[in-house]
This record gives structure tokens, sequence and C-alpha cells, in this order.
């Protein structure tokens, strides 16, 4: 029974059992989503067919009003270049399921805005096209991926990761999976999908 607890929200047709009566590959194409977007496609949790890193270019606005956020409002604009490249990456890769991250929360408030707005975007955009999708918890995804969120201390005491190792044992994964070395965006992107492979298709 799929855990629900390892994602926010999903909608998805029955890819386990098409996959286990037909024979057909699952194809996913997992997101890394950020203004730096990683992303990585994957057949079966075995074959990485494609991956890649884009940066989307800032646009820029002068806030001579004070009392409108046009910071934000220039980030909206941003996130709709997101929202073509992901689409572009749908239509190229005809997908069985795309998983975007979660966000987590973030000290800085304005940084938390954003992505939580660009989510919601892609969520949307997933909804009003009926695109089958995941968003993947960030804990969880590591968890089932295989990266240590905590690890045994000098002391001898268990304690919390930090995000550089975490980072560095995404990359180190990638490549002993699937023999390639990466960007810390595109070693997320590939290790979260193969952690949906693990988690949600292969049930």
């Amino acid at each position: 029974m799929l855990n629900l607890q390892k994602f926010i929200f999903f909608t998805i047709r029955q890819v386990a059992a098409r996959t286990t009566e037909s024979g057909d590959k699952v194809r996913i194409l997992s997101f890394d989503q950020a203004s730096t977007m990683g992303w990585a496609v994957i057949d079966d949790g075995e074959t990485l067919i494609d991956y890649g890193t884009i940066k989307f270019k800032k646009h820029y606005s002068v806030d001579a009003q004070p009392k409108y956020n046009l910071d934000f409002m220039a980030w909206c604009k941003r996130c709709l270049d997101m929202k073509s490249f992901v689409f572009s990456k749908i239509e190229e890769f005809e997908p069985d399921l795309v998983v975007f991250e979660g966000i987590q929360d973030n000290r800085n408030h304005d940084t938390h805005s954003k992505l939580a707005g660009l989510l919601a975007i892609l969520s949307s955009a997933m909804e009003e096209k009926q695109i089958e999708y995941i968003i993947y918890r960030i804990s969880n995804w590591k968890t089932d991926s295989g990266i240590p969120l905590m690890i045994m201390s000098e002391s001898g005491r268990k304690v919390k990761s930090k995000r550089d190792f975490q980072k560095a044992e995404s990359k180190r994964l990638a490549k002993e999976l699937f023999n390639v070395d990466v960007s810390e965006d595109e070693a997320d992107a590939i290790m979260m999908n193969y952690a949906a492979h693990k988690t949600y298709v292969r049930l």
C-alpha cells in the first residue's frame, strides 16, 4: 500500500498495474525546480535516458512603488519561463509520471514564497492539462534513495547530516547507480527520480 505521507499530492493512472500486465516501460520525468533547475528522465528506475540543468534569467524591474511587490511579480514572469520548459520536456519525453520536489521550511520568507509560488504554478498546470504527477517531500525522497539524513558523530551520537554531505551523497549515488558525473541539481533530480520508481511504481 502506498504511503501517502511521502507525497503532498498525487494523481496517476495505474502505472504499476500496466507495467505488470503489458511489460511496458515506465518512464518518469523529474524536476528539482528552482531558478537553476535540474531534471532527469529514467525508464524503470534503471536506464537514465537524459538529464540536464538549466538556469533561468531574471526579469528585472525597478520597484519605484514600495507598496507593490514588483520583485515577486518579476519572479512570476520567470516562473512562466520555467513552466514552458517543463512542458517542453513533457512533450519531448512523454513520461508516465512527472515528479516535482516539495519545498521545505526556509527562514528566508522571500525565498520560501517564491518557491511555493513556483510549485503552485507547476502543479496547477499539471492539473489543468490532466498530467499525472507527484510532489515528493524532500526528506522522503532522500531517505528512499539512500541518502542518510542521520549520521554518527565522532562522539558516537546520531546527528542530522549537513546539507553539503547530503549533496555529496546524491552525486556519489548517481555516479554509482548510473555512472555519470553530474552537478548537484542534476544529481538531486536523478536520485529523486530513482526513489520515485522504487517507492511509487514498484509496489
